[in-house]
C-alpha cells in the first residue's frame, strides 16, 4: 500500500507525523512526505520537514492524507 502525505509550508507536524507512524507500520506499506521539491518545508512549529518524493515522482497512491495546518 502507497500513503502519500502532502507537504506544505505550515503544516502542522503533529498532524502529519502521528498519522504516518501509525500508518507506516501497517503490513507492506510505503509512506511518502511529498511536496513540490525535495527542498525542506516549514512546519508552523518552527522547523523543517524533508519530502521523500515530488508530486512528479509519485503517480500514484492508494491513500492521501492531507494534514492540518496554516498554509
Amino acid at each position: 500500500m502507497h500513503i502519500a502525505f502532502l507537504l506544505f509550508p505550515n503544516v502542522t507536524q503533529l498532524d502529519l507525523t502521528g498519522p504516518a507512524q501509525f500508518l507506516s507500520r501497517l503490513p507492506d506499506a510505503k509512506v511518502d512526505l511529498v511536496w513540490d521539491s525535495r527542498d525542506p518545508v516549514p512546519t508552523d512549529a518552527g522547523f523543517s520537514i524533508l519530502p521523500t518524493a515530488t508530486f512528479a515522482e509519485v503517480r500514484h497512491a492508494d491513500l492521501l492524507c492531507v494534514p492540518a495546518g496554516s498554509g
